[in-house]
């Protein structure tokens, strides 16, 4: 899986390339949470230097976060 970069602000962030998997939550209509995944799991490869073999790992543990986010009450 691969990522691209796009500016965001003071961030970059990934932007799908139609290999990873944002192509397919956009597909599931879920776009704004699966942008935040990928968002998520792009920091934590960057944290590790993109050392590769972990893109799965990181995409499942950004998930969580996202999801665990999401789901708490205001």
């Amino acid at each position: 899986m691969t990522l691209k970069k796009k500016k965001t602000g003071r961030h970059e962030a990934p932007s799908g390339n139609g290999d990873t998997n944002v192509e397919a939550c956009n597909e599931a209509g879920e776009d704004a949470k699966c942008l935040s995944i990928a968002e998520c799991a792009y920091y934590k490869a960057e944290s590790r230097g993109f050392e590769p073999g972990y893109e799965l790992d990181d995409w499942l543990a950004a998930e969580g976060e996202i999801s665990r986010s999401q789901s708490k009450p205001l």
